[in-house]
């Protein structure tokens, strides 16, 4: 089995168009959602029991369904002309769990600036709820959701939809190109010269070396969203794995055809 070869100019412009549709699709999300939290009567966890409680009975305690979300989706006046279920199930997938199902944990992580200059507003968001978590329960079971963060939520689901539909354009057409892992692996952790892509993992700064001064295709800011989407927690190595799960909806395509030179 050989060395995989450089990527073509080709496979690199798709490649790098695919991860300036994720980074875009991350500052759309996060102005939406910085929108959501400076709503003063946007309480996150009286939110989510608004959204999973008393309506969905079908569902189970504590989570919130693709189909119990589409639901609500189609009753708001301000949603989206039509989503169907397929999507509103694609565009939970990062903050559900293995059923498919969006618990408290990932609404926050859908629904909280992910800046960490925004960490105030995070803070702010979080302390909204009055009283003990019971309180806030029975509020969001007994209470209709305002019409302003119905219609914030709504915007930020549908800012989340379009990320999912640009980046499975550009998924596809990466895929087409059959773009190895050890190709995405030495372009973007290229500054580790010889060491590229060692252990299966990339540098965040050579990831940004290449792509804002080498290849001049993103700037400092797209640059800082794609690594809020990609690297979340902020580790000082991407794991390849992280990286696949965007590249591809099948993250393991990269390594399925080894290339024999």
């Amino acid at each position: 089995m050989g060395k995989s070869p450089e990527m073509t100019e080709e496979q690199q412009a798709s490649l790098v168009s695919l991860l300036r549709a994720i980074a875009d699709g991350e500052l759309a999300g996060e102005t939406a959602r910085c929108a959501l939290c400076q709503m003063g009567n946007f309480d996150p966890y009286v939110a989510f029991r608004q959204l999973q409680g008393c309506c969905w009975p079908q569902q189970q305690e504590g989570c919130i369904s693709a189909s119990g979300l589409h639901a609500w989706l189609l009753a708001q006046s301000h949603s989206a002309p039509f989503m169907p279920v397929h999507d509103v199930a694609t565009l939970l997938a990062p903050y559900a769990n293995s059923y498919g199902e969006l618990r408290y944990d990932g609404f926050l992580r859908m629904t909280l600036p992910r800046d960490p200059a925004r960490i105030q507003l995070t803070e702010t968001t979080l302390l909204r709820s009055p009283g003990t978590a019971t309180t806030a329960a029975q509020r969001g079971c007994g209470a209709s959701m305002p019409s302003e963060v119905s219609k914030g939520l709504c915007q930020l689901i549908e800012a989340e939809r379009e990320r999912c539909g640009h980046m499975s354009f550009h998924q596809r057409h990466l895929s087409d190109l059959r773009v190895q892992k050890e190709q995405v692996l030495r372009f973007l952790d290229a500054e580790q010269g010889v060491c590229a892509g060692m252990g299966d993992f990339i540098s965040p700064r050579s990831l940004q070396s290449v792509l804002i001064e080498k290849v001049r295709a993103l700037d400092q800011r797209q640059c800082q969203a794609l690594l809020w989407r990609i690297n979340p927690s902020g580790a000082c190595l991407i794991t390849f794995g992280a990286l696949a799960r965007h590249l591809s909806p099948d993250e393991w395509s990269f390594t399925k055809h080894a290339y024999s030179g």
